[in-house]
């Protein structure tokens, strides 16, 4: 305000303890916690302790449950097959002499039979195919746990990044309101432009703005993790997201990575399934069965009756089964091949995706560091400059103000960066979860 009573232009100190409380209670791991809790908080370990209420994982179980179901079946299907019949009618014979018989008869028939070479060759592969896609279910149903563990932790750093920037605002905004009669009496003297005091209350209207867009973006993450979860999750204040440890290490890392690896997991799973049908498979060309039966004759309007029983070995192949057995093995051994040529740049990407995750972590770790001590700086001069106001008010206001909306845009910079950095190393976990653990442990 203007100490107009004397005659005097000089701005009286404002009140002190207001402009010291502004900007200067910030940063480093306790950055602005909330001076009243408006909600409880919740830490993000008990919000990842919900994941398993997701919709997405609950269908990645059912899909296991379908698999093993299936594998049932197709051991049911193995084995003995059970053969029926049940004939009657009129029997004439074709050929006619004086003893052509002309009949009516009942004739049941049961037999069983087993296969062999190729026909039990595919019930095993049959089986083995439902194996491995209940193995491919799991390391599907862990994959997207993983995915959807790193997409919550970084909605709630998010949360976290606009709840503490909300709050800065809302700081900022109380520092220009209360300055705002001052630079109104500046302009009432002629001491400041037009131009100066709209610009003025143009950064105030653009502090509530930029105020209620944080708060808007809370929202915007809180639903992200409605959906992510599956559950409505009510408004609660965020506590800075404690991430599992990472030991920064190649080594660890890519030890870690190819664990964890669903791609690696899925070759590997096919891989070992070709393996056993290309042992199996001898013989894949001939369909080959072992039976048994028994037929029992009735015919009506008379006394004949009886029973035939059989047994045998019936085999069907190609006129080329040498031929067709060679392509056979040599279609599987390709695609052993094929795999594994997958598995090795599958292992190299994973290498390259690792090392740049590892990258993007330090390079946010440094731009961290250097936004910290720009924020530092701002402090410091925010300080200084805060000093000489309380000397000589006026001509020093300007300035304040310049500097006070120079630590503002520090200390968010400082914010935001310490949540790019807990989103890289976010990204780093999903592709190496458990880099601490020692090599060999899996």
């Amino acid at each position: 305000m203007l100490d107009t009573s004397k005659g005097d232009s000089r701005i009286k100190p404002l009140c002190l303890a207001k402009l010291r409380i502004t900007m200067l209670a910030a940063m480093l791991g306790t950055i602005f916690e909330p001076l009243a809790a408006l909600a409880d908080s919740l830490p993000l370990s008990k919000l990842e302790g919900r994941i398993a209420s997701s919709l997405h994982l609950k269908a990645k179980e059912i899909q296991i449950g379908y698999a093993q179901h299936l594998i049932r079946q197709e051991q049911a299907k193995e084995g003995m097959q059970i053969a029926g019949r049940l004939d009657a009618g009129h029997h004439r014979q074709i050929v006619t002499s004086s003893l052509t018989r002309n009949y009516n008869a009942l004739q049941p028939y049961v037999g069983l039979s087993y296969p062999l070479l190729g026909g039990r060759a595919q019930q095993l592969e049959a089986t083995k195919t439902a194996q491995t896609q209940l193995l491919l279910n799991s390391i599907e149903l862990d994959a997207a746990r993983l995915h959807l563990l790193n997409q919550l932790r970084k909605q709630y750093t998010l949360y976290w990044q606009y709840s503490q920037a909300e709050q800065l605002a809302g700081q900022y905004v109380e520092t220009l309101a209360a300055n705002q009669p001052a630079a109104s009496k500046l302009h009432e003297k002629g001491m400041w432009t037009g131009s100066e005091h709209l610009r003025f209350n143009n950064e105030l209207a653009a502090a509530r703005g930029e105020q209620q867009r944080f708060r808007a973006l809370q929202r915007v993450a809180l639903n992200t993790m409605h959906s992510i979860l599956g559950q409505r999750i009510e408004v609660f204040q965020p506590i800075q997201p404690d991430l599992p440890q990472l030991c920064l290490s190649s080594a660890n890392l890519t030890q870690s990575a190819e664990r964890h690896s669903a791609e690696l997991k899925h070759l590997k799973a096919q891989r070992e399934a070709l393996l056993y049908n290309r042992e199996i498979d001898a013989g894949s060309s001939l369909n080959a069965s072992l039976h048994l039966g028994v037929s029992y004759v009735d015919e009506f309007a008379s006394d004949r009756r009886g029973y035939a029983a059989t047994g045998g070995v019936s085999i069907h192949m190609p006129a080329g089964f040498q031929e067709a057995e060679r392509a056979n093995k040599d279609r599987l051994n390709a695609a052993v091949m094929v795999n594994r040529t997958l598995d090795d740049q599958a292992r190299l990407d994973l290498q390259l995706n690792t090392a740049q995750a590892f990258e993007n972590l330090r390079l946010a770790q440094t731009r961290l560091e250097v936004i910290k001590s720009q924020a530092q700086t701002a402090r410091e001069s925010l300080r200084e400059v805060q000093m000489q106001f309380d000397l000589v008010p006026q001509p020093v206001f300007q300035e304040l103000m310049q500097k006070i909306s120079l630590e503002y845009q520090a200390a968010l910079a400082e914010i935001e960066g310490q949540s790019q950095l807990l989103q890289k190393t976010s990204d780093l976990l999903l592709l190496a979860p458990d880099s601490c653990t020692e090599a060999g442990k899996v």
